[in-house]
């Protein structure tokens, strides 16, 4: 359920005046705070709204030398942290994350969206953050402000956002998109300067208009790429000293562009490093968190320099933004499907040509169509088109038609079956048709796909998706005529069997890395002695070959013969065995394991 997104404002307020008063009350920060204090106002005595900018600068751009790249509220952070309850510790894990930027607004259904003008970037904002501020923007206002990422995909508007109207919003919007500026992003105290230079008040006076950026200040931008390589030095040097074999900035990297969260990339990471290394963390706490915003920056800087081709669908071009339904998920991950098949019911109806309707269909699905094609005829292009998925289509009709009778899916059930959706769209030998599913794709979703997630399923897991797919092969008999009922209940039951069993030997692994597998072994026999178990193992991939592993026993008393193991780096030189042990598959997933290595990882011993 969605944090009510007012309470989420006020979180964002308290937290950033709770922050100032500790880097106040700071002794060691006392000669910056003033300096920083006059660097920021040269001219003038600030307001309490001026203040208020100010102290977002100080606490998120501001580098004194001491620090070197780092902000100055990581100074204090994890101590600060320690104090907060879950939610407010939720939002402020995400706080390195913010934004600052010139943006315009554009409305967006639930969501409206701000658009940053130097780099193109698109954010969505919720409403009602809009209404903390003093005065509302319109679509012709540019908001100079630091958005503040909640961890789900939307972003909170500082309550010290400055509204920006008329003649100085058209220079700035003017100067901001000719390109001359896309090379790094907006310094907030060069914006506060330009904004209230004293050129720029007596312009207004003798109505000389707004001025351009280069009249007040030469530059309004910082070159990225001098700290963003500091960074990547200083962090290099420390992932060194921590002595963690796989360990290194490209895996952190990696890790970084592929989470949403700064909050969840970073914690995890440390807490991995606290686990397996002596090395010092408070470093790592300066320059993890500068990293993984330093990532962003730069990812914003490349798509300023190559905007992606709008979609010619309306549906594809909102496929990455966050549903307009308020799942939190994208649309292309909640809503996509549904509207798509919405909208090619209606065509039909209306008497829309099939052919256009398909085209239409594969458009929203991502799906390509051969432009070369025939158009004379409705049916002759229906061959040129790329197979369409059959599962997706499906389930959202399944999901639209339950909406409308008014019965109630979960939306972790949702989630099962996009989840489903895509596995059988998407996996080898996918059917044509539902009516075509074999019990080898339920179990390939179930005993293969489930347990290479994160976190490890739980038999409640298992529960969960069986009856989110109960639900939906019900619907498939009463409105399609196809019954799964007997194959699916069989495929649950052979999987459920070994659920809470596999869970409890995974959860005492302690291993997230799941995507690290290489290889992968069947259980073939097991012995205990005292307190060890060995084990017997076949490599999936060459079954004559029988090597040996001992594990504790707390390990093996959860195994049995037939269970698939996964492990990463490479077997041990001269034999067959694992280096370390990630997850415990049931015995199903046998057939679907791929033998060929998916990354080099360097040996790392099981203890």
């Amino acid at each position: 359920m969605r944090c009510n997104v007012l309470d989420l404002q006020q979180v964002l307020a308290n937290l950033l005046s709770r922050l100032v008063d500790v880097a106040v009350a700071d002794p060691t920060l006392h000669d910056d705070y003033g300096l920083a204090l006059t660097e920021f106002f040269p001219h003038s005595t600030p307001d309490r709204a001026a203040l208020g900018r100010f102290h977002e600068w100080f606490l998120f751009e501001h580098r004194p030398a001491r620090l070197g790249d780092s902000a100055v509220y990581l100074l204090f952070a994890e101590k600060f942290r320690a104090k907060l309850s879950s939610e407010d510790s939720d939002l402020f894990d995400e706080l390195g994350a913010n934004r600052f930027g010139v943006f315009e607004k554009s409305e967006g259904g639930v969501f409206v969206e701000y658009r940053d003008l130097l780099s193109n970037g698109l954010f969505p904002i919720e409403p009602e953050t809009e209404d903390a501020l003093s005065i509302q923007p319109d679509l012709d206002a540019l908001v100079v402000t630091r958005l503040y990422p909640t961890g789900t995909g939307t972003y909170l508007v500082s309550p010290h956002a400055l509204i920006v109207l008329d003649d100085v919003a058209n220079a700035l919007r003017r100067d901001l998109t000719s390109g001359d500026y896309r090379h790094g992003r907006l310094s907030q105290l060069l914006m506060e300067r330009l904004l209230f230079s004293p050129a720029v008040s007596e312009d207004a006076k003798s109505g000389a208009g707004a001025p351009r950026i280069d009249d007040v200040i030469p530059q309004t931008v910082i070159d990225i790429k001098e700290s963003f390589e500091e960074i990547e030095t200083q962090l290099t040097h420390w992932l060194a000293s921590a002595e963690i074999e796989g360990l290194n900035l490209d895996e952190v990297r990696d890790r970084f562009n592929e989470s949403s969260s700064m909050g969840d990339a970073v914690t995890s990471l440390l807490d991995e490093i606290a686990f397996e290394s002596d090395v010092e963390l408070e470093t790592g706490r300066r320059l993890l968190p500068a990293y993984y915003s330093a990532l962003r920056a730069k990812a914003d800087l490349e798509k300023s320099k190559n905007p992606p081709k709008p979609s010619s669908d309306e549906l594809a071009a909102r496929a990455g933004q966050p549903c307009r339904c308020g799942s939190g998920l994208t649309y292309k991950n909640c809503c996509l499907q549904k509207d798509a098949v919405a909208r090619f019911e209606a065509g039909r109806e209306r008497g829309v040509s099939l052919n256009s309707l398909i085209a239409e269909l594969a458009a929203a699905m991502g799906v390509e169509v051969d432009e070369d094609a025939d158009d004379e005829d409705d049916n002759a292009n229906i061959g040129n088109i790329a197979p369409l998925p059959c599962a997706a289509p499906m389930i959202a009709e399944y999901l639209w038609e339950m909406e409308q009778c008014g019965v109630s899916v979960s939306s972790e059930d949702q989630r099962v079956l996009a989840r489903f959706g895509k596995s059988l769209d998407g996996g080898a030998g996918a059917p044509e048709d539902l009516a075509d599913v074999l019990p080898e794709h339920l179990l390939r979703f179930f005993a293969l796909e489930q347990y290479t997630g994160d976190p490890p399923p739980s038999a409640q897991t298992i529960r969960t998706a069986a009856t989110a797919l109960l639900g939906f092969s019900k619907w498939l008999l009463e409105a399609q005529e196809i019954d799964w009922t007997s194959m699916l209940h069989r495929v649950i039951d052979s999987v459920s069997v070994s659920a809470e069993r596999l869970h409890q030997v995974n959860v005492l692994l302690h291993e997230s890395d799941i995507a690290a597998w290489n290889r992968a072994f069947v259980v073939s026999g097991l012995a205990r002695f005292g307190g060890q178990y060995e084990l017997v193992l076949e490599p999936v991939d060459d079954p004559a070959v029988r090597g040996r592993l001992q594990i504790p026993a707390r390990l093996g008393d959860h195994l049995q013969t037939g269970d698939c193991l996964l492990v990463a780096s490479d077997p041990e030189e001269g034999g067959s065995l694992p280096a370390r042990l990630l997850r415990v598959l049931p015995s199903q997933a046998k057939p679907y394991l791929s033998a060929q290595p998916r990354r080099h990882h360097p040996p790392h011993k099981t203890e």
